[in-house]
């Protein structure tokens, strides 16, 4: 479903009121026509433009259980999801997915990284190597 800003709501409502047809409108938006009809069948029942909060499903885990989340990322840079996870459901004993876990760290900012292994080789540790690689050769 397209969620079009109340101020296009709005525009379409008025355009709709002045007598002008819904396909009309929707071409003048640029939206679909079901999308004008429905912002201006919700408009009509709520006397508002903009859209209700709370429509869909409802979220797996509330606002302490998302910051237990990020806090214990932070603490712990190298944890992983389903560790986190496992460590959500033992302390608060809430059951989420893996899945979950990695969209609330991505809603807070956090993003996924692959640990480095060892530190770069410097330039001087290349020419060492290239240096063993040409006195052994075969």
């Amino acid at each position: 479903m397209s969620d079009l800003p109340a101020t296009e709501v709005a525009r379409a409502v008025t355009m709709i009121d002045e007598g002008h047809t819904y396909r009309s409108v929707s071409r003048t938006v640029g939206v679909s026509v079901s999308v004008i009809h429905r912002c201006v069948k919700r408009y009509r029942q709520t006397g508002s433009y903009v859209r209700r909060r709370g429509q869909g499903r409802k979220r797996a885990t509330n606002a302490v259980e998302e910051r237990f989340i990020r806090v214990q990322t932070l603490r712990n840079r190298r944890q992983t999801a389903v560790q986190t996870r496992n460590l959500l459901e033992e302390v608060r004993n809430a059951r989420v997915s893996e899945r979950t876990v990695r969209r609330r760290l991505n809603e807070c900012g956090l993003k996924s990284y692959v640990p480095g292994k060892a530190p770069k080789l410097e330039a001087s540790h290349r020419v060492a190597r290239l240096t063993f690689a040409r006195q052994h050769q075969d």
